[in-house]
């Protein structure tokens, strides 16, 4: 196998198709401009390894993706989190891959079935753990479109599809262990995302928030050449702040602050790049930091709620995630430039490690035992020179979740909700009445049981038994099935613009 280049200047930055047919000993690779083409690998992002080597397929912290060839095969790298992944159509005559699915589709000319209604939950279920982060959701025409998290996937001339794990690291001695490696793990990255053969060099940039993790975040890569922070002034909750701007501060960064809001006085539909990966939109708000992420690597938080919860319920080797907060990126990463990095994920598959450092009795001096309690978090902060008393105290939100007609409502800017209230209109009825119903119903008994859930949690655990109820209701009926489930085909329908190139000129490498 080997790789063929068709470079499209106008495609979004980063984006890139892969294209083999069957038989073909070519892998024609239809990518954006700043996407990093070598003769035996390509990249859009930055690795813990030599760039000149392109490695990205042994690399045990690449944030980004692309592919290599490997003894005369192509294997396909996903990011080392949760957060992206491959989308994937295989028939007879070849095999199309690419991290976007506005994309793929346009590429394919498939289409998400309107007729299926829990889009969100499948694409939930892919990242929920280890053994659910490959399979496949239905298409228009009863074709099925693999994903894959986590994972590489080799194929050969014949398009044999093999799944090859992610190389992980040994288990954390303590504290000290871990925190060396996440920051070694930074630096590499950067020193990666800066070296002078790439097209396109990347600089340094993190969230900054009121709370644990994105000052956690901060702290590490303030200690590796990052000197500059985003935040935003207010939180989900009405009159609240969640500004890191004076944590931001106390570790030597320069902070810029902005209004969470600040997407609704974009041109067009902002909200649509971040609705067409099948999420609700929860981090729509990051546009507001669109000027400040052109050739950068932005740090961020995201799964720090989960690694470094000293009273986290469940432990295990795997990585667990019960939402798809910060999975929504891609096709906004791409159009702007910018490689994106958790440094929570860097060797997550530890937890159970981790964990046991978070209750050690070394960490006795950072914890507070209460219900948010982060001793590795706290330590890293508090020895960056911020006080105790300024960060970490309460947890507070800020994303966008657009799961009900309320916040459609309130969420979108006015041309948008216009614009996805006409789409709604126009295809509501092509879903089959029975099932409609059928999911309706099944939803709001799973909104009482949850209630009911809580309740029963709440009350015995005042009496130390706390019980937890099982919950009968099947996963695909645990989101809205109404208006918002109609939100991804509103935004692929807009977003699919961006990637027609038919009449747009390219360059073949």
């Amino acid at each position: 196998m080997k790789l063929e280049y068709e470079r499209v200047e106008k495609l979004p930055l980063l984006a890139w198709c892969a294209e083999i047919k069957k038989g073909s000993a070519e892998c024609k690779v239809i990518h954006g401009p700043w996407v990093e083409t070598r003769g035996d690998f390509f990249v859009e992002g930055a690795w813990d390894g030599s760039f000149d080597e392109g490695a990205i397929d042994q690399a045990c912290l690449l944030m980004g993706s692309g592919a290599r060839i490997v003894e005369g095969n192509v294997v396909f790298a996903t990011p080392c989190h949760v957060l992206e992944r491959l989308f994937i159509i295989k028939d007879a005559s070849g095999v199309v891959i690419s991290p976007s699915l506005a994309f793929l589709l346009t590429r394919t000319g498939e289409a998400l079935d309107i007729q299926h209604i829990p889009y969100q939950v499948d694409l939930l279920r892919r990242v929920l753990c280890l053994k659910n982060h490959v399979g496949s959701i239905p298409l228009a025409g009863k074709k099925e479109l693999l994903v894959v998290h986590y994972r590489n996937i080799s194929f050969d001339q014949e398009l044999n599809l093999h799944i090859q794990d992610k190389p992980v690291t040994p288990p954390f001695q303590d504290f000290r262990h871990y925190k060396g490696y996440l920051v070694s793990g930074l630096a590499a990255i950067f020193a990666n995302a800066k070296n002078p053969a790439r097209s396109h060099l990347y600089r340094p940039i993190v969230t900054v928030s009121s709370g644990y993790d994105s000052n956690t975040c901060a702290a590490l890569a303030s200690e590796v050449g990052c000197m500059e922070g985003l935040t935003f002034t207010q939180a989900r909750q009405l009159g609240e702040s969640d500004s890191g701007a004076q944590t931001g501060k106390f570790m030597g960064l320069k902070m810029k602050e902005f209004n969470r809001d600040d997407y609704k006085r974009k041109a067009g539909f902002p909200e649509a790049e971040f609705l067409a990966t099948g999420d609700l939109g929860q981090d729509l708000l990051m546009t507001a930091f669109e000027n400040e992420l052109s050739e950068r690597i932005l740090i961020i938080g995201t799964h720090g709620d989960v690694v470094w919860d000293r009273l986290a319920k469940h432990v295990s080797q795997d990585i667990i995630r019960k939402e798809m907060s910060a999975c929504c990126l891609t096709d906004f990463k791409f159009r702007v430039g910018f490689v994106y990095v958790p440094p929570a994920f860097f060797g997550c598959i530890n937890h159970p490690s981790i964990h046991r450092i978070s209750n050690s009795p070394e960490m006795a001096p950072w914890t507070l035992g209460n219900t948010y309690d982060r001793p590795i978090p706290r330590r890293i902060v508090e020895e960056r020179g911020v006080p105790r008393h300024l960060f970490g105290q309460r947890k507070r939100q800020v994303t966008v979740l657009l799961n009900t007609v309320e916040k459609i409502r309130q969420g979108l800017k006015p041309e948008s909700l216009a614009s996805f209230l006409q789409f709604y209109q126009e295809n509501k009825s092509k879903r089959p009445l029975l099932r409609q119903i059928r999911f309706e119903t099944l939803f709001l008994v799973s909104l009482g049981w949850s209630f009911l859930t809580s309740k029963v949690h709440g009350l015995t655990s005042r009496f130390g038994k706390p019980v937890r109820l099982p919950f009968p209701i099947p996963l695909k009926y645990r989101e809205n099935p109404g208006m918002p489930s109609f939100l991804v085909h509103w935004a692929l329908r807009i977003v699919q613009e961006r990637y027609a190139i038919e009449n747009i000129t390219s360059t073949r490498q």
